[in-house]
């Protein structure tokens, strides 16, 4: 059963979603135990994390998700801009609330890791098995090496009683589906590049399997996330499976933090997912933010 959503005005009233992002289409698609919506879907929003963090600190029920087809103030991970053209990517937000389930704090940062390999096995089920769908640290989606999707999280505390009380977990998700070639950064790419895919919309190519749209890849991407997540609530730590997709393990690399490099081997992750580098020199390292250059550059 779905919440109510708490009276809150999201969006531009003038700037409707597009026809292939129908909010009836993605919840009837929606087959997991936790996150079955309410689902919002705009045209254009500022960011859909912030919308969905209105709606979090006025009481919105767990499952909550805010899709939009543009932002216009899109952010990832450090604050970076998160941008893409209309019709052409999956972005949205998804609300979690693990202090319901029992979830200790200490366990929080495998909810983003949990959202990562439910992209992870959207992104594979559609690509060739000759694309190397893996996890890049510390919350990028990769095929073939190149960024397919990137993910953030961020904790918000409400006061007050009641089952949607304490901690919420907001989990922002953007899969590149539509976009060229020349329209994403060097080192991206998009689901329709990828060998074995077809995406029914503007950029599929011929070729492959026939796949979803936006608003079945969204409800895929849900469901896949919502295994995930119920096994880590139901006690079953998700570090393990998701250090074994992570790319980077094994990779001589430099962690950029600011100014600040950490260089060495990536040879594992630690319980809460910081990266475990041993340098040259034989230190182990914990890095827990960071951009990772390979090969050590």
């Amino acid at each position: 059963m779905t919440g109510r959503l708490p009276a809150h005005r999201l969006g531009s009233a003038g700037d409707p979603p597009p026809a292939d992002l129908g909010a009836d289409d993605i919840r009837a698609a929606l087959s997991g135990a936790r996150l079955t919506g309410p689902v919002v879907v705009r045209g254009r929003v500022a960011s859909t994390m912030d919308d969905l963090a209105a709606l979090a600190d006025a009481g919105a029920p767990e499952g909550t998700v805010v899709v939009a087809d543009v932002q216009s103030a899109g952010r990832g991970r450090l604050d970076r801009r998160w941008d893409a053209p209309p019709g052409a990517a999956v972005l949205l937000s998804v609300l979690l609330r693990p202090a319901r389930h029992g979830l200790p704090a200490a366990r929080f940062p495998e909810l983003l890791m949990a959202a990562a390999l439910g992209v992870a096995d959207v992104v594979a089920r559609h690509a060739s098995p000759a694309v190397a769908v893996a996890l890049k640290w510390p919350n990028d989606v990769v095929a073939d090496g190149a960024k397919v999707a990137g993910l953030l999280a961020e904790v918000r505390h409400r006061r007050g009683g009641g089952p949607d009380a304490g901690p919420a977990v907001l989990v922002g998700i953007g899969l590149n589906v539509f976009q060229a070639a020349d329209a994403l950064p060097p080192g991206a790419v998009s689901l329709a590049q990828l060998p074995g895919v077809i995406t029914s919309g503007a950029g599929g190519a011929p070729g492959g399997h026939a796949g979803p749209g936006r608003a079945g890849l969204i409800a895929e991407v849900l469901n896949a996330i919502d295994r995930h997540y119920a096994d880590g609530v139901a006690g079953t730590s998700l570090v393990p499976r998701w250090a074994a997709r992570l790319a980077t393990v094994g990779q001589d690399v430099a962690v950029r933090q600011g100014d600040a490099h950490v260089r060495g081997r990536a040879v594992g992750v630690s319980a809460a997912g910081a990266l475990e580098v041993e340098t040259a020199a034989g230190e182990r390292v914990f890095v827990t933010a960071g951009d990772v250059l390979p090969g050590g550059a």
